[in-house]
């Protein structure tokens, strides 16, 4: 008796079976291995942003990279600058975690930040991503965890000038800062009193560059209404409003009596009256010939006392130089009168 053995067709349909069931597996076994990888990845990006809240703490600012940066574009313990320095993790963490199937160059999978230095982003590209994304998705953090957020509070605005208060710089230079970034902030944007804007130019998407010439010496207000600028997303801005106070006056100074007794026999007191008043004023701001200045009193920021005793007989002289005052401003004085008289004492 013969057994009967399988025929082609049948060992074909045997191998067909194995086939498809050893792909279910290793299709199962790939899905969970990415999924798995998935996991390390949203733990690697809250491990960074650990990190970075106790840079944020100690510092006071997460560390700036004002483009994208990525695992792939620093070896090393660290792919973070802060500028340009990769040490500053080190405090806080050995080194910092990298995507887990990272791959640089075409098809490049890799962590990447930006930061300003008051927020910042991070992206990983997800290998099983939740909706609404597709192919990646861009975390928020929220103080446990990461997800896809939309930020839908008002953009805050805020003016910083290098200049000072009051100033006489002209164009005063501001610098102003939105909370994120925004599609529609235009000189016309700007509402100034006692100014005019001179100069306008974008910096980034969130920083912008303004001139403002004042028309006065008077205080310059520089305004933008609620609403008038708008994120990506419609989102409007809170009202803001900047301030300084333009002054270019130039201090001139009187002395007086003018003209003093002449010839004078003891020390005698000079007065001194400003225009605008000064904050640098002193017995050293005054050149005597023939004499010395003592008794110096300060009555306010305009006005001022002294006595000049003369040094041996003969001519005496007493004048303020140019530039030997400033006013808060920073303008610098102008020459004052001069008194002259003889001295005829012992």
């Amino acid at each position: 008796m013969f057994r009967k053995g399988f025929t082609l067709i049948e060992l074909l349909l045997v191998i067909a079976i194995i086939g498809i069931l050893a792909a279910i597996v290793l299709a199962g076994v790939a899905s969970t291995r990415s999924k798995a990888r998935d996991s390390v990845r949203l733990t690697d990006l809250r491990t960074i942003a650990s990190t970075l809240e106790f840079y944020y703490t100690a510092k006071g600012h997460y560390p700036v990279a004002e483009g994208w940066v990525t695992g792939c574009d620093a070896a090393g313990a660290n792919w973070i600058p802060d500028g340009t320095d990769y040490s500053w993790s080190g405090t806080y963490i050995p080194t910092m975690p990298r995507d887990p199937s990272e791959q640089c160059g075409q098809g490049q999978r890799a962590y990447a930040y930006k930061s300003d230095g008051r927020t910042y982003e991070l992206t990983t590209k997800l290998e099983n991503p939740s909706p609404p994304a597709t192919t990646s998705q861009t975390f928020a953090y929220n103080g446990s965890f990461f997800e896809a957020v939309e930020d839908t509070t008002p953009i805050s605005i805020t003016f910083s000038t290098p200049a000072g208060d009051p100033t006489s710089e002209s164009p005063i230079p501001l610098v102003i800062t939105f909370s994120r970034s925004v599609v529609d902030f235009s000189q016309s944007s700007l509402s100034v009193l006692r100014g005019v804007v001179s100069g306008f130019s974008a910096v980034l998407a969130d920083l912008f560059n303004v001139f403002v010439t004042p028309t006065d010496n008077n205080t310059v207000v520089v305004s933008i209404i609620g609403g008038t600028v708008h994120d990506a997303s419609g989102i409007g801005n809170t009202a803001a409003q900047f301030t300084i106070t333009y002054d270019s006056l130039l201090p001139h100074p009187a002395l007086s009596p003018d003209p003093l007794q002449s010839p004078v026999f003891a020390p005698f007191e000079v007065y001194v009256n400003f225009t605008v008043a000064v904050v640098d004023f002193s017995a050293s701001s005054v050149s005597v010939g023939n004499g010395s200045i003592t008794a110096f009193l300060q009555q306010n920021g305009s006005n001022y006392t002294f006595t000049v005793t003369p040094a041996s007989g003969g001519p005496v002289t007493v004048v303020i130089p140019a530039g030997a005052a400033h006013s808060a401003a920073g303008n610098a004085s102008v020459a004052s009168n001069t008194l002259d008289t003889v001295y005829a004492g012992q």
